[in-house]
Formats: C-alpha cells, sequence, structure tokens
C-alpha cells in the first residue's frame, strides 16, 4: 500500500559549462522497483506547468540516468518510480542550464592611474558586469603588486556591492583584479587596473653647506651654497 521514494539525484539547481554535456539525468530510489522513468518538459516553464512532459527513457531498476542535449535556460525534468503492486510517485526537478560565463566588470577608481598619491587607500567600483541566464552572484577580487594577478575562485562580494576599498596599502606601485560569477558558479574572465602609484613617506629636511659659509667672516659679495636631502620613497 505505500508508493516507493524516488528523487532526482543530478544535475542540481543549475548546470554550468563543468557539467556534462549532453546534459546527465539520474533517478534514485531505496524501494524495489518494477519501473523508473524520467522526462523532460518541452518548454521552460517550472514544473511543466506550460508544457508537456516527454519520456526519456525506463528502467527496471535504480539508480537509472539518461543523458539529454539541452539548450541554456529553465528545464524541468521529472522521475516517476512504480512498484510490483501498481504504487507510483514522482519527483520533479527544474534545472537552469547556464553554460557561458557573465561579462567581465568595468572598472574605475577614485586614485589616477600612474600618478603618485600621498593617500594610501584607493576606492574602486566594478559594474556593468551581467549575466542573462543564471543571473549576477558576485565578485573575486584582490590588490596586489603584479599587474597580471592571478584571482582564486572564491567570492569576495555580493552582486550588489558596486565596490571595494583597499586596505591602508604600502608605498609603491599597485594593481586592482576582479572577475565576476554567476548563479551556476561560473566564473568571467580577470579585469585589471592600475598601477596607483603610493608615496607616504614625506621628504628629508634640506641641509646647506659649503665651505665659504664656515668661514667666520665673509669678505665676498657672493658665495657658493649646496643643499642635499634623501629620496622620497619613489622608485
Amino acid at each position: 500500500n505505500t508508493a516507493p521514494a524516488v528523487a532526482l539525484s543530478e544535475p542540481g539547481d543549475y548546470a554550468n559549462a563543468d557539467a556534462p554535456d549532453p546534459l546527465r539525468v539520474t533517478a534514485t530510489s531505496p524501494d524495489s522497483i518494477s519501473a523508473l522513468e524520467i522526462f523532460r518538459c518541452d518548454d521552460p516553464s517550472a514544473d511543466c506547468a506550460g508544457g508537456t512532459w516527454i519520456s526519456l527513457g525506463t528502467s527496471a531498476s535504480a539508480p537509472f540516468s539518461v543523458t539529454t542535449a539541452e539548450p541554456e535556460g529553465a528545464r524541468a525534468f521529472r522521475a516517476v518510480a512504480s512498484d510490483s503492486a501498481g504504487n507510483s510517485a514522482s519527483a520533479i526537478s527544474n534545472v537552469v542550464v547556464d553554460r557561458t560565463a557573465p561579462s567581465v566588470p568595468t572598472l574605475s577608481s577614485s586614485h589616477a592611474e600612474n600618478s603618485w598619491s600621498g593617500d594610501n587607500t584607493v576606492d574602486v567600483a566594478f559594474v556593468s558586469a551581467a549575466d542573462g541566464v543564471s543571473g549576477l552572484d558576485g565578485f573575486s577580487y584582490a590588490w596586489d603588486t603584479d599587474p597580471t594577478g592571478v584571482l582564486d575562485a572564491t567570492k569576495d562580494a555580493e552582486e550588489t556591492a558596486g565596490g571595494a576599498t583597499s586596505p591602508a596599502l604600502a608605498d609603491g606601485a599597485w594593481y586592482f583584479h576582479a572577475r565576476a560569477v554567476d548563479n551556476a558558479g561560473n566564473w568571467g574572465g580577470a579585469v585589471h587596473l592600475g598601477p596607483f602609484l603610493i608615496d607616504t613617506t614625506a621628504a628629508t629636511d634640506a641641509s646647506i653647506g659649503g665651505f665659504a659659509l664656515l668661514r667666520p667672516v665673509q669678505l665676498a659679495t657672493s658665495f657658493e651654497a649646496a643643499w642635499s636631502g634623501l629620496p622620497c620613497g619613489r622608485p
């Protein structure tokens, strides 16, 4: 009198560029079954509310997997399990297929590139990144002294962040790097900004000297003067 349990174990909510192509759909059941059938919807409606279920294949045992070539966008899959007593149950999974990386963000900053500044914190805005399928999820970014620094696949800011402020930067040339990730887990290419030239070290006091200034009495109406100082920390 009890219907068998059934679930769709793959794909998950999203299928990205790393997912098998054609897409693999797998149904599982912990119970004894006589038939396990997998369907796909013929349109992108959630739960196939506006479409028709099309069978992708049937098996007499679980787990059961099929492959199907799917375009990018929303798709619904359904698994139906039946036992030998005629009891049946079904499960539906709504999936977004997105194999395209998001676009790179556009960067702008509070400091001019290639220009020295005594302000050692830099504000950078990252805008205009977009993903038309699963939607933008956030950004990874980093500050370093490498013009082409490599970014990891860790999200550092949400898609609504809009920008970031650097920590206090040491004197020297610094670069900012950023890239975007979508909800399916696809990472876009990196974009770089800089160098930002930071110099917070004050110049040393000048000193004046010369042989003529060491004489107790200056008889001439003109004399030579010399001065020296240490560099300001600029390369």
